[in-house]
């Protein structure tokens, strides 16, 4: 029996976090555009309001520039959007509303509706006070703050107490934030949705940008992110990254809200758990609190489908996202000027053998394809199954979450006691939700590996290569001194 190839789980958590720190925390000015031809005679002849066109332009691109140096993200986007109400089809202006939505989406209704009505917040906040201006959530953590109080220093959450819609107590840990959230969380799930859909409107921003033939790139002051060595600089391919990282949540979320979903936040991660009654009936000996959660999870996730329509969506969205990641490769092997993504250091033939393994993986959204590139080869993929009508779901018998006690005689990792969590993910769950429907592996090989690369490198050595340096930086202006 075969299994899905799963990446680094050391690697993908940092590229979490390098994404939502490059499309949420931050953002930018348009550095303009190459002007025409100086062999043109129109562009040897500029009319005086052509030249003050330009100068409006570059004016307003200025404007949004120093305000974001100033940690005002709402302004600067006040800026891209009158350059972008004057002129449609300005990439730089477009490309700075839809980052700097990216950066405010706390504000969106959508999100404010989703705090207040499924999360117990009072009302919704202020993006930018809170993440963005000086003594906000980035000021503090770029100066070595921790979430919580740590003796006589006042954590972040305390900091911010008077300008977030929850009590500073409450956000003190996720037992003290769940407390009282007792409805089933389809209500959560179904708001998400909203704000899946209203991420379109950003999408289409950015895919004006990339359209704009005179566009080149998009310069990020570091000082948005309170340190010089954050400066970003965005081309078409990392505008096409967005892009794709949107496209990818979409998808994830539209997947999940095809189940149903009847669990409960309190009950998940709520007080409860660290002291439960032996006349409890969810009473279990040697169970502590992060065995519950496990536990009550497992009972509820993909078990049944709510809502199959919603897989379709899902499909899209993810054929979207496939596209979108491809278009970052062509444009980023394409280009001739340096950005943020360091594709000097890539190798075009690897770029290109990247691209071959996606375009297959599309392919098999409709039906079975044989993947480029794996170990063994011939192996198969399709896809398909998971957005069908009916979809794919577990059989309740089968547990997704084992202790490891119960596959064998091996203790479980310290690094996963210390914490409360001895559970492994189920092999017979893998199997029967992945693997058996969704890949044809030859002969009786146990695993499918992906190589990309010199050497054959897996994938997440890729990602590192492009992404290395400004990773490092990342951990060194927020993490390094936790």
């Amino acid at each position: 029996m075969g299994y899905p190839y799963n990446a680094s789980p050391s690697t993908l958590p940092t590229w979490f976090w390098l994404t939502i720190c490059v499309s949420i925390s931050l953002f930018a000015f348009g550095c303009g555009a190459d002007l025409a031809s100086a062999d043109s005679d129109e562009s040897m002849e500029q009319s005086p309001s052509a030249n003050a066109s330009k100068g409006s332009q570059a004016g307003e691109l200025a404007l949004a520039e120093e305000e974001l140096s100033n940690h005002r993200v709402d302004e600067a986007r006040a800026h891209y959007a009158a350059l972008l109400d004057r002129q449609p089809d300005h990439g730089a202006a477009a490309a700075g509303v839809a980052v700097t939505d990216i950066l405010l989406l706390f504000e969106m209704s959508e999100v404010t509706e989703l705090f207040v009505e499924s999360l117990g917040a009072s009302s919704g906040f202020d993006a930018n006070e809170v993440l963005f201006a000086e003594g906000g959530y980035l000021y503090w953590a770029s100066r070595g703050a921790r979430w919580n109080d740590d003796g006589q220093y006042d954590g972040i959450h305390s900091l911010l107490a008077d300008d977030l819609p929850w009590s500073s107590d409450r956000l003190r840990s996720l037992i003290s934030f769940v407390d009282g959230l007792d409805e089933p969380t389809g209500k959560l799930i179904r708001q998400l949705v909203t704000i899946a859909n209203a991420l379109k409107g950003i999408d289409h921003n950015l895919e004006l940008a990339i359209e704009d033939s005179d566009f080149t790139r998009l310069y990020i002051p570091g000082k948005v992110f309170y340190d010089s060595e954050l400066t970003l600089r965005l081309g078409r391919s990392e505008l096409s990254v967005l892009r794709s990282l949107i496209a990818t949540a979409r998808s994830a979320i539209y997947f999940a809200a095809a189940y149903e979903h009847e669990w409960t936040l309190e009950t998940a991660f709520g007080e409860w758990r660290f002291d439960v009654s032996l006349d409890d009936p969810n009473y279990v000996a040697n169970f502590g609190p992060a065995d519950y959660t496990v536990a009550y999870l497992d009972e509820h996730l993909f078990r049944t489908i709510s809502n199959p329509e919603r897989l379709s969506a899902s499909r899209a969205a993810l054929r979207d996202a496939i596209t979108y990641t491809r278009d970052a490769l062509r444009f980023g092997v394409e280009q001739t000027y340096t950005t943020t993504l360091e594709w000097d250091d890539v190798d075009e033939a690897h770029a290109y053998q990247l691209d071959g393994l996606l375009a297959a993986i599309a392919e098999s959204l409709d039906g079975p394809v044989i993947l480029p590139h794996s170990d063994p080869a011939l192996t198969k993929l399709d896809l398909s199954p998971l957005f069908e009508d009916d979809g794919l779901t577990l059989d309740e018998e089968i547990p997704w979450f084992v202790r490891p006690s119960e596959l064998s005689e091996t203790e479980p990792d310290e690094s996963l006691d210390e914490i409360g969590i001895v559970w492994e993910v189920n092999d017979e769950a893998v199997g029967a939700f992945f693997a058996e429907p969704l890949l044809e592996v030859p002969g009786d090989a146990q695993e499918v590996t992906l190589h990309v690369g010199a050497d054959n490198g897996e994938f997440t050595d890729f990602v590192d290569t492009l992404f290395g340096t400004y990773r490092d930086r990342i951990d060194d202006v927020y993490f390094a001194t936790r």
